[in-house]
């Protein structure tokens, strides 16, 4: 099968944004992995939480962490810490996703 040059770079621009989307899904996930690691760390007063922060702590570690069901509710910082903090006390966080040691 011999493809016409309009569908060989079609096909080739739909294979470079999948590598595209690929590569921010690695970065969304390592600055949540940072995001959380500072949290178990710091606690909520490390920062000024921003709902774009907690979002990517939700979608990219909270789940995977604490259960398929478990959620922070991110549009309201001020709950979705509360929420976090309760997680982290009631399970452990795996050795991998904890800080490191100061």
């Amino acid at each position: 099968l011999r493809l016409s040059e309009g569908a060989r770079q079609s096909a080739l621009q739909r294979e470079a944004d999948v590598e595209h989307v690929r590569g921010q899904d690695i970065e969304s996930h390592a600055k949540a992995m940072e995001l959380f690691r500072l949290f178990c760390r710091d606690g909520r007063d490390a920062r000024e939480w921003r709902k774009n922060d907690l979002r990517l702590i939700n979608t990219c570690i909270v789940q995977h962490v604490f259960g398929e069901k478990a959620r922070i509710d991110w549009a309201h910082p001020s709950a979705a810490l509360d929420q976090l903090e309760r997680l982290v006390a009631k399970h452990p966080v795996p050795v991998q996703l904890r800080p490191p040691a100061c």
